[in-house]
């Protein structure tokens, strides 16, 4: 009886994770971060081995990432458009 509970938590348990993965990635695809991260607690807190969190994280490291970059050209581009217009 006892193996027969474990086991069937442990089903529940791999449902619950199959269930998150699917759901965050819905929310990889349309990039809605902050509230995928939110959810990778729940599936490390299952499986802390769990590979396809980590390659979130990784994707979601470089999408921040580019995103700063993108902001600094930007300031960039602002400023030298500014001095040029300051100069003609």
């Amino acid at each position: 009886a006892d193996r027969k509970r474990k086991e069937a938590e442990e089903a529940q348990l791999k449902r619950r994770v199959a269930q998150l993965i699917e759901e965050i990635g819905g929310l990889m695809q349309r990039r809605e971060y902050e509230v995928a991260e939110q959810l990778f607690s729940e599936i490390q807190s299952i499986d802390p081995e769990n590979t396809q969190v980590k390659t979130w994280q990784a994707e979601i490291a470089s999408a921040r990432e580019l995103q700063r970059q993108q902001a600094e050209e930007a300031r960039i581009r602002a400023e030298v458009d500014q001095k040029a217009s300051q100069i003609l």
